[in-house]
């Protein structure tokens, strides 16, 4: 495995996000059941789409299909119906060199699921000590890909101080396809330029970490 730093390449009209889990149920003699959580953290699938594309658009995503050998290679999606967090909290602060990775609390008051952040975008991130913003490179450190991708590093000393972060994150993904869907040709003209029916592209969220094992 192993991934590609090489976005999606068009802004999509539609990106249809579906958040899943997986729980193994097991049926008792008295009408009762067992449950047991099989995933320790959830995973997105998506629906690209966009209805109508140029030539050239389309060959942009034909391109990046290529590049990626279908479902081989991961690369980062900007999933627009979660891609930003503000004021985020991320704990208590350490010496000089503790770390801290940032997280997005998405569950509730009843049962927090703080889903870990590998892919930061760059030029976006904000993080504050006691409310405080704190400046990159003199104060912190942050990897934005790689294995330890999303983790935080202090070069100044916040020991005690409550922690928070802003900024814009990708998900990395991967086509859950090795063949592009259908795509019809309905208007073309002699300079080979016209309009294409955008094909549905499912994708489908990869664990990040591991495509580095």
């Amino acid at each position: 495995m192993s991934f590609h730093d090489y976005p999606f390449p068009l802004e999509l009209s539609s990106l249809t996000p579906k958040t899943t889990w997986k729980t193994q149920v097991t049926e008792l003699g008295g009408g009762g059941e067992q449950r047991a959580g099989l995933f320790a953290d959830a995973r997105r699938r998506y629906n690209a789409t966009n209805p109508t594309l140029t030539l050239a658009q389309y060959r942009q995503i034909e391109s990046h299909f290529n590049a990626r050998r279908g479902q081989l290679f991961s690369f980062p999606l900007l999933d627009r119906s979660s891609f930003s967090v503000s004021n985020e909290g991320l704990g208590t602060g350490g010496g000089i060199g503790s770390t801290n990775q940032l997280t997005l609390n998405a569950g509730d008051a009843g049962n927090a699921y703080n889903r870990e952040i590998y892919l930061p975008k760059t030029g976006t991130i904000t993080v504050r000590a006691n409310t405080v913003a704190k400046a990159e490179t003199t104060d912190w450190t942050l990897a934005y890909s790689g294995s330890t991708g999303g983790l935080l590093t202090w070069v100044t000393s916040v020991s005690g101080l409550t922690l928070d972060w802003s900024g814009q994150f990708y998900v990395a993904v991967r086509y859950e396809i090795d063949e592009l869907p259908d795509s019809k040709l309905f208007l073309w003209r002699e300079d080979n330029t016209g309009l294409v029916e955008g094909p549905d592209i499912p994708l489908i969220e990869v664990r990040y970490p591991g495509e580095f094992a």
